[in-house]
Parts: C-alpha cells; structure tokens; sequence
C-alpha cells in the first residue's frame, strides 16, 4: 500500500526571520517594591478594605477581582490595566509589598504610573507605619 506524499512548505528565502505578530508589540508595565514596617496582615488589610485604603488611596475606584489573605490582591484598575499586588512577609513586624500595573500602551504612560505608585506606596508606608 503506498502512502500519500505529504505536502512540504515552501522554505523561507535566506536570511528571513519568522516574527510572530506578539514580538512586534511593545508591552509597558510598571513593577516596584516597598518594605513597610507594619506586619503582613494590616498592609494587606490597608488594600483590601476600602475605608482603610481610602486614607492613602483616595478616590480611586478599582474593582478586587481576587484576594488570598496576607499573600496577593489581583485588581482590575479603571482604566481597564491589570493590577497585582504581593505581599511577602519580612518577620512578624515587615512586609515587603510589590505592585505590577500594566499593560500600558506608551512608555510614557508607564512612567507616569511608576511615579504615581511611588508617591502612593509612600503614603502607604505613612499610613501604617504612624500607628
């Protein structure tokens, strides 16, 4: 019994790059780190609980998509971008707390959200470390 022949795709000129339509996009995405001497349990209540993180995130309406306590938040910002928060516990009174926002379309964009989060991060770490 004879097997059909397969069909073979005609080679690529010499020289050529097969580039796939994702690496002719430019991703821009923002990810800092702020160490709050505050235990794990109230930094993370500062972003999950509203009235708190209305004291140093002031109006700025943001939808909690997921929560693990005292390990992660996954927000959904206004502006449609994904926002991740971890949480890593440094001893029982430090926490580390590592924001990544993004995409952004320009980088200009992105540099403007890396100074808003620095600013707030800031005002965080003011927040909880005055208690």
């Amino acid at each position: 019994m004879k097997r059909a022949a397969k069909k073979s795709k005609p080679a690529a000129p010499a020289g050529a790059k097969k580039v796939s339509a994702k690496a002719a996009v430019e991703v821009h995405e923002v990810s800092l780190t702020k160490t709050i001497t505050a235990p794990v349990d109230r930094v993370f209540a500062a972003w999950k609980e509203t009235h708190a993180r209305e004291k140093w995130l002031p109006r700025t309406p943001l939808i909690v998509r997921k929560a693990t306590p005292h390990k992660s938040i996954r927000i959904l910002w206004r502006d449609g971008t994904a926002l991740s928060v971890n949480f890593w516990p440094k001893g029982s009174l430090k926490c580390q707390v590592v924001p990544h926002h993004g995409p952004f379309s320009t980088a200009e964009a992105a540099a403007r959200m890396k100074e808003f989060w620095e600013e707030k991060l800031e005002a965080l770490r003011v927040f909880l470390e005055k208690k």
